[in-house]
């Protein structure tokens, strides 16, 4: 079968030739067969280059983010009293090394009707007592965590009644407890939810002055969504951990973008609001969390991009 295929041709000045070429179609179809698996080839393997190669190729600056003022999530066994003199010396020496300045304590999860599952006043009162006492600089803040209905929890948040339990449950944490301030940790939190927002404001005329208010805040939340969180709370945490990221060329981009979009949409509206970038050091490897993407290393690269663009 032959393809009809117009071809004009200049035979003088002002003259020119309309003539048809044909073409046989099944070397088209030939040509194609092969261009095509040769195009995905090479995609595949400028891909696969990419994935081990980026991280040897691209380094961060020696310190350059270190100000001394660095965070760390801890586990609940330190408020649950599953912890003896010997392992909180060893907690101190860990968090003055690191330069730690925010130590975000797990106090476990918000059961349905928005108290808290533990409540473990006297463990956690000791445990702060021999922490501020040798690491004064560091600010103990509790780390709850709650689970929404969309994520396969019981804590509905449009639920007035939740919302007033969880905020005197923040303010028996930092009363009671000694914590220096509470962070609510709560998934699924889809972007916009105005009942997280009334949480907050609960929240915030709960605590005494002066304690923290603070939030984790999941990746890709609308840059609207941070304005009215900015001017309530004192710490916006983004989890850039878990992204689902592969490639760690992606999870820098990932980092870079939030760094730079969040701490703009935060300074618009309240300087005072310090933004914390949330990065994994641990190395479980799951769904969410390919230890080859998404590593410290990786996220400081992301976070260096920004500082330098």
């Amino acid at each position: 079968m032959q393809e009809n295929l117009l071809k004009i041709e200049q035979i003088s000045s002002g003259a020119w030739k309309l003539t048809r070429k044909g073409r046989n179609r099944s070397q088209i179809v030939r040509t194609v067969s092969v261009t095509i698996p040769l195009i995905i080839f090479s995609v595949a393997v400028a891909a696969l280059a990419d994935f081990f190669f980026y991280p040897v190729l691209v380094k961060p600056a020696t310190k350059v983010f270190n100000r001394g003022e660095n965070g760390l999530w801890l586990g609940s066994r330190w408020y649950l009293g599953k912890s003896d003199d010997k392992d909180r010396q060893l907690m101190v020496d860990r968090l003055t090394a690191a330069q730690v300045k925010y130590a975000y304590f797990h106090v476990r999860d918000i059961n349905k009707s928005g108290k808290l599952r533990h409540h473990n006043p006297e463990q956690a009162a000791q445990m702060l007592s021999y922490l501020k006492e040798r690491a004064p600089q560091v600010k103990a803040v509790a780390w709850v965590g709650a689970v929404s209905p969309s994520a396969g929890g019981e804590v509905d948040l449009r639920l007035l009644n939740v919302r007033k339990t969880m905020a005197e449950e923040a303010r028996w944490l930092t009363d009671v407890c000694g914590f220096d301030g509470v962070q609510w940790d709560y998934e699924i939190c889809k972007d916009g939810d105005p009942y997280f927002l009334q949480l907050l404001s609960l929240t915030r005329n709960s605590i005494q002055p002066g304690k923290i208010l603070s939030i984790a805040a999941p990746v890709l939340w609308s840059s609207k969504y941070y304005a009215p969180l900015a001017r309530v709370c004192d710490q916006i945490a983004v989890m850039c951990y878990d992204t689902v990221s592969i490639f760690p060329r992606s999870y820098v981009c990932l980092v870079s973008q939030e760094a730079f979009r969040v701490t703009a949409a935060v300074a618009k509206v309240n300087r005072q609001c310090k933004v914390i970038l949330g990065v994994p050091t641990y190395k479980d490897l799951t769904r969410a969390h390919q230890k080859h993407a998404e590593n410290l290393l990786m996220a400081l690269v992301g976070g260096e991009t920004r500082a330098r663009g």
